[in-house]
């Protein structure tokens, strides 16, 4: 096998406005390493792929785009609350009333989103980014026609020529379309197309998708006969937080509509599932991969602990300036853990260090 500089891969898990979290993360992570920078960090140039679901489809447009971190969080901080107009709120009878409101509608419009991500990311494709930049990109989304997955990609290798003149913008709001939160995404996917495809969140079946990361990375770094890779692959996983999920005794186990908020606690608890799921499932096919002889290392940044109260104001649809705080105050405190993992030179530590050390 011949080794050369590592492949670097990020992962971004989605989770709606929670996206702020891994974005203050990721620049505090970056200013460890870049202590005199006072205009924020461009810290995709760190990475050669970047997969992102939802909110962190987002995050990783903006990334390959060139932009910095401090660029998105004032994209989340402007966007939150034009965005999320009708959080979905507690209690049986506001439920109610939410669902009545929302009956035939999407709770929330979707143009703030899209002037917001036309403001910082322009008319760029899928395409044009690829070449301008050389970060690869993986959106997962998925089909309504069909009930199929789609992963938007960029075209990082000669067959993937599909999506090239999909935008930026477009990508965007088919990767982080939540049914029930937002409308469906139209997209024209391809240019010889003459109706739009229609899209909806890639959280529905990707929403951390490491496992799609870790699949590209390994197509793009096998040599032509596909027995062995061409450079040491790194992986990095970032979730969105979390929350405090989980059930309590006694609870009730005969729910209806009301008792899952109307899908609202589903799609929660589907994404806390899936950061664990597939967390485990790449940890195992790591190791599987490190025992063939491949050279294939994957970490995740764990998600915060935190309290009840914290947890409330970690819904997925709450852009309130508490809520937006929080975020930003753990996304700080997960790096100064981080932080503390490059000192004591552990397996995430020693990930990170190579990863943000290097241009």
């Amino acid at each position: 096998m011949e080794m050369t500089k590592p492949f670097r891969v990020l992962a971004i898990d989605g989770g709606g406005i929670r996206g702020l979290y891994s974005t203050a993360l990721l620049h505090s992570i970056a200013a460890h390493f870049e202590p005199n920078s006072t205009a924020g960090y461009e810290i995709g140039r760190h990475f050669d792929l970047i997969a992102g679901t939802s909110t962190g489809g987002i995050l990783a447009c903006g990334l390959a785009a060139g932009k910095t971190t401090k660029e998105l969080i004032a994209l989340y901080r402007e966007i939150g609350r034009k965005l999320f107009v009708d959080p979905q709120p507690d209690g049986t009878w506001a439920t109610l009333r939410w669902a009545w409101r929302n009956l035939t509608k999407p709770a929330n419009p979707s143009e703030p989103l899209r002037r917001a991500l036309t403001d910082i990311l322009g008319q760029d494709t899928l395409g044009s980014i690829y070449a301008r930049r050389n970060i690869a990109l993986c959106l997962p989304s998925c089909r309504l026609h069909d009930w199929t997955p789609k992963v938007f990609k960029t075209p990082h290798s000669p067959h993937l020529t599909r999506d090239r003149d999909v935008t930026l913008v477009d990508a965007c709001m088919a990767t982080s379309a939540a049914p029930i939160f937002l409308p469906v995404a139209e997209v024209a996917e391809a240019p010889h197309e003459i109706t739009l495809g229609r899209f909806v969140d890639g959280g529905l079946w990707a929403n951390n998708p490491v496992l799609i990361a870790m699949l590209e990375a390994i197509d793009l770094c096998t040599d032509a006969e596909g027995k062995h890779l061409t450079r040491p692959i790194v992986i990095l996983a970032v979730g969105t937080s979390g929350g405090a999920p989980g059930d309590v005794p006694g609870s009730k186990i005969d729910r209806g509509m009301l008792g899952w908020k109307f899908g609202g606690e589903a799609a929660g608890m589907s994404i806390e599932v899936q950061a664990s799921g597939y967390h485990h499932m790449a940890s195992r096919f790591a190791g599987h991969f490190g025992r063939l002889g491949y050279d294939i290392r994957y970490e995740r940044i764990a998600n915060p602990k935190v309290s009840a109260d914290q947890s409330r104001h970690l819904r997925l649809d709450l852009a309130t300036s508490d809520a937006l705080d929080l975020l930003e105050r753990l996304g700080s405190k997960t790096a100064q853990d981080v932080q503390s993992e490059c000192a004591k030179g552990t397996a995430l530590g020693a990930m990170v260090n190579s990863i943000f050390s290097q241009p």
